[in-house]
């Protein structure tokens, strides 16, 4: 349970942090992963919860609204 935790908050982290950074290399930059591996976070943490958070194309993201909803909540606590 520990390690599913862990897990989902690193996913967050990554989420977090790519909307902060407006970029998937930054964040990757910052959080000291590789730009995969923060793609990956935020897919499986879409997965988890069945909803798209980011709108990707090769420019720029986007929140979708459940995006921008699950941001607010998780940067007050961060």
């Amino acid at each position: 349970m520990i390690d599913s935790m862990q897990k989902n908050l690193k996913q967050i982290t990554s989420f977090l942090q790519v909307v902060d950074s407006g970029s998937f290399t930054k964040a990757a930059e910052i959080l000291g992963l590789s730009r995969s591996m923060v793609s990956i976070d935020i897919k499986h943490l879409e997965r988890s919860l069945d909803a798209s958070l980011l709108i990707r194309n090769t420019r720029n993201i986007a929140l979708t609204e459940i995006g921008k909803n699950f941001y607010d909540d998780f940067k007050q606590i961060q």
